[in-house]
């Protein structure tokens, strides 16, 4: 049994509307200014290598840093010209600033831009199960009148992608199909809740607990039936997520 949870929404408990390092003006947060800092600081041939693409280059150094975050290492995302590279030292953001206080988060949450976070009982589930397989950079959670959140929270990067969607054994309603340049992939219709209606192949995923399939341009976060079991049994506030069809 396969679970599939999609990216919660921005706004309360599983999305806190937040900035990077900190707000700092219209153009960007605190971590998006250290970015190009030290972008503007580099030689041109460690520019050449951090690879910064656009004619703009200030603008598409912190671009192509966040897709660390969120693409699969190696490879060229879609509609992009350029390879995710593992992050730098200097790229993970320290500390997030909430627009407003809660006494309460989700384990799972969304940071917005792709980026999920998890709070340390998820990650020791994680690590249980797949030790030394994803990338996990700790966070403070910073809130209004100098408050910081008691939870420890880490901002993850799911370094396991399985190609194993079956279209042919999903609800072809329930899916889009696109191409470009001989890639191809699948945007969902309607609620999140579709989801129940895509298939899965099992002799891809079979050993997997924690994965993004590329068909869904990693916007679904998949789960094994023992990960959810545990993080059940846990007592964790979780986003919504469905059972996915195994063929």
């Amino acid at each position: 049994m396969v679970w599939g949870m999609p990216q919660p929404p921005l706004g309360g408990k599983f999305g806190p509307y937040n900035d990077f390092e900190g707000p700092v003006d219209n153009f960007g947060d605190g971590w998006r200014h250290r970015m190009v800092k030290h972008w503007v600081s580099q030689s041109d041939a460690e520019r050449q290598r951090l690879q910064s693409y656009l004619s703009d280059e200030e603008v598409s150094y912190p671009y192509t840093v966040t897709k660390k975050f969120t693409e699969e290492w190696g490879k060229i995302p879609l509609g992009e010209r350029f390879t995710v590279t593992p992050l730098e030292p200097h790229e993970p953001f320290e500390f997030i600033t909430l627009e407003k206080s809660f006494s309460e988060l989700a384990s799972i949450i969304n940071l917005s831009s792709g980026i999920w976070a998890v709070d340390a009982a998820v990650k020791d589930i994680f690590e249980r199960f797949e030790p030394g397989i994803h990338n996990y950079h700790e966070i403070e959670i910073r809130m209004p009148r100098s408050k910081i959140y008691s939870g420890r929270f880490y901002v993850l990067i799911v370094q396991q992608w399985i190609d194993g969607f079956a279209p042919e054994k999903s609800d072809a309603s329930k899916f889009r199909t696109y191409n470009s340049n001989g890639l191809t992939w699948y945007g969902i219709h309607g609620e999140a809740g579709v989801i129940r209606n895509l298939a899965l192949r099992n002799g891809a995923i079979e050993h997997a607990h924690v994965w993004r399939d590329p068909a869904f341009a990693g916007k679904i976060l998949c789960l094994s039936d023992t990960i959810r079991a545990e993080l059940d049994s846990a007592g964790l506030l979780l986003p919504k997520h469905w059972k996915m069809k195994v063929v």
